[in-house]
C-alpha cells in the first residue's frame, strides 16, 4: 500500500502533539483531532492544547469503541470531546441513536462504559 498511514502509537502521537504545541502563537487556537491509542495519558500529557478524539473506522460493535472513548476522556483534562461518525452511524446491530447518546453521556456527563451501555439498551 502506498500513501499516508496514520501512526497510532503513543510515541508517534506524543511526538506530533509536542511539535504542534511548540509552534507558538500559530497554535494558540488549535484543537487537535487525534486517534485513540493505548496509554492515551502519554499523548494527553504531551500537550496543553485541547484534544478531540478521532472516531476512526467502524468497529461494528459499539462496546469496544465506547471503552476507547471513556479511556481517552479519562486520560487528561485537555481531552475535551470526540468527533465520531462511522462508529455511531454504523454500529453493527446497535441503534445509532443509542450509541450517540452513550457517547454523549461519556463525554458530557462523565458516564462509565457500563452506565453508557445500560442507558443505550
Amino acid at each position: 500500500a502506498t500513501g499516508f498511514q496514520v501512526q497510532k502509537s503513543k510515541e508517534a502521537l506524543a511526538s506530533a502533539v509536542s511539535i504542534a504545541s511548540a509552534l507558538g502563537d500559530s497554535s494558540r487556537y488549535l484543537w487537535l483531532k487525534l486517534p485513540y491509542c493505548e496509554e492515551y495519558q502519554v499523548v494527553a500529557a504531551a500537550t496543553s492544547l485541547p484534544i478531540l478524539i478521532l472516531g476512526g473506522e467502524s468497529a461494528g460493535d459499539p462496546t469496544q469503541f465506547l471503552r476507547q472513548i471513556a479511556a481517552a476522556m479519562a486520560a487528561g483534562s485537555n481531552v475535551r470531546g470526540a468527533l465520531v461518525g462511522r462508529n455511531v452511524l454504523y454500529p453493527g446491530n446497535a441503534d445509532p441513536r443509542t450509541v450517540a447518546e452513550a457517547v454523549g453521556g461519556i463525554v458530557h456527563e462523565g458516564w462509565t462504559v457500563d452506565q453508557a451501555l445500560e442507558a443505550s439498551v
